[in-house]
């Protein structure tokens, strides 16, 4: 679902920049894509964290996003100065799916659970398509990512249908 929504926000970055940025600022637009891929993985890497809690291994906590500190800042140095705002969304997203992978395959040793990566890497693969077209400005991106999100939502249509079910119950 996060990544319907996450889809849902690239397609509609440019239009929301309009209203909500000034002209100064309106640039900015182009980074936001790569930032709301990074944040998905932000949100899955903080899930996977929760893993840590419950099982009193906090100090992986620790250590991950240290990872992912030095990661950024690491690739900061190298990004910005090629790349300018580019530069440091793309070592934000890195640093955050690091965290991200690392508490995964860490996490699958403490806890097991189901995996179903081919769905799962499908999705990614279309939401990175569409950050990446959002980004160059490629014709027709919206379009495209409107595609996209009605991809991913057959891909999880049960697990889409599944949260609309229980959210209409408990109202």
């Amino acid at each position: 679902f996060q990544s319907i929504m996450c889809v849902g926000l690239i397609m509609l970055t440019k239009l929301i920049a309009t209203v909500m940025f000034q002209k100064e600022f309106f640039e900015a637009w182009k980074f936001v894509p790569i930032l709301c891929v990074a944040s998905f993985f932000h949100g899955l890497g903080e899930f996977l964290g929760a893993i840590y809690i419950s099982s009193k291994k906090t100090n992986a906590i620790f250590y991950t996003t240290l990872t992912a500190a030095l990661t950024n800042v690491l690739l900061n140095l190298l990004l910005i100065p090629q790349f300018g705002g580019y530069g440091a969304a793309i070592a934000t997203l890195i640093s955050y799916f690091v965290v991200f992978f690392i508490r995964f395959i860490h996490g699958r040793r403490i806890i097991k659970f189901p995996v179903y990566s081919c769905q799962s890497i499908i999705c990614i693969g279309l939401m990175l398509l569409s950050m990446v077209a959002m980004c160059l400005q490629v014709k027709a991106s919206g379009w495209l990512c409107g595609i996209v999100v009605a991809l991913i939502f057959a891909l999880q249509r049960r697990s889409v249908m599944q949260l609309i079910r229980s959210v209409l119950k408990s109202s």
